[in-house]
């Protein structure tokens, strides 16, 4: 068991550091949900510099998308469901805590193309 808890570490890790959002962004839905259009609007604050050519909100459902398959968000639920807002699983709160410093990581073309490869083929 400890190995599989090692590897999806590791996954959600390599999945954070590929990913557009700044640790603001982490900070804020751990506290409250976010959604799409909100990160858009206020890019210059959730988004990393060198990422601010995200355009579309569709592009920002991707990067959730990913972030919920590998385990580290959710999806808001209200008294009627499932909402478009995000927030932080208890296993993406135990990553940000114990594993902060991957937010300042940057990925090399290798590791953003491994990434890709995974998220295009859902391989775990």
């Amino acid at each position: 068991m400890d190995l599989l808890k090692k590897k999806a570490i590791k996954r959600a890790i390599q999945a954070l550091s590929c990913l557009p959002f700044n640790y603001r962004f982490y900070n804020e839905v751990k506290s409250k949900g976010l959604n799409a259009e909100e990160v858009l609007q206020n890019k210059h604050i959730f988004i990393k510099r060198e990422s601010l050519r995200i355009k579309t909100s569709q592009s920002l459902e991707s990067a959730f998308n990913w972030l919920i398959t590998v385990g580290v968000l959710r999806r808001e639920v209200d008294g009627q469901g499932l909402t478009s807002k995000v927030r932080l699983t208890p296993f993406g709160r135990q990553i940000l805590e114990n594993d902060g410093g991957f937010i300042n990581f940057k990925p090399n073309y290798l590791h953003k193309i491994m990434i890709c490869f995974q998220r295009k083929f859902l391989i775990l």
